[in-house]
Formats: C-alpha cells, structure tokens, sequence
C-alpha cells in the first residue's frame, strides 16, 4: 500500500468532510427540523468526527514517511488499523450527526474504530520499539 498517497487522500477527504460540517451541516439540520440544542449536539458529534478522521490521517503520513526505510509488517497494520479504525469511527459520527434518530444505536459502535485507531498507533510504536538502536539510512536514501 503506499501509504504517502492514501494519506494525502484521506486527509484531502476530512478537510472536505470538515467544510461541509462547518458550512453546510447547520443549514441541513435546521431544514431537517432539529432545535438549536439538536443542532449544535450534532455539530459536537460531526466535529469529532472531523478531527479524529484528520488524526488518522496525519497518523497515515507517518505510516508512509517511515514505510520509505522500514519494511515492516507492523508497519503495515499500523497503516491499516488507523484507515480502517477511522472509517469505522469517524464514519459513524458523521452518520450519527447526518441521520435520523433511528441510528443512534450506530454509537454503540464507534468505540471499536478508536480501539482499532489506538491499535495502529501502538503499532507504530512497536515498529519503532523493534528498530530502536537501528542507525538512519544515509542521508538520500530511504
């Protein structure tokens, strides 16, 4: 996976996802009925969304900047816990904050996409726990 071009498309999608929660979402909800309590409870919910689905992201850039010298399969679940850990997270509070009522058993969820967030970044660690002592490869290279 190159994990570089995964990142920047992801982190492309979350400001996008991020601009409609800030510009578009407050009118959809109040066209969809909401009170201002609803309104700004489900803005909170979207917005965490957006911040975490940006994390992931930048997490992924890391995955991607360290995968250019490290071969590891470690690595590799880090990239993949963190893309799918936010899909799962961050998918659901947007469908949380965009749907009905109705699925507001979906949050019951969400926990598992930040376990599984969480399980990348400890990944990462442990690439980096299993190199430590490791000289960097000469400038240039890598």
């Amino acid at each position: 996976m190159n994990w570089l071009t995964t990142a920047g498309i992801w982190g492309a999608i979350g400001i996008a996802i991020g601009a409609f929660g800030a510009h578009g979402l407050p009118t959809y909800l109040g066209e969809s009925g909401y009170d201002a309590a609803a309104v700004a409870q489900r803005l909170e919910t979207f917005h965490t969304g957006a911040q975490y689905h940006m994390y992931a992201a930048l997490g992924l850039v890391g995955v991607g900047v360290a995968a250019r010298s490290v071969v590891s399969g470690t690595l590799q679940a880090a990239g993949w816990l963190q893309l799918g850990g936010s899909l799962i997270f961050s998918g659901l509070l947007y469908a949380i904050a965009l749907l009905s009522d109705d699925f507001r058993w979906l949050g019951a969820i969400v926990p598992i996409g930040g376990l599984t967030m969480i399980g990348g970044w400890v990944m990462i660690a442990v690439t980096g726990f299993a190199r430590r002592g490791e000289s960097p490869p000469p400038m240039g290279e890598g």
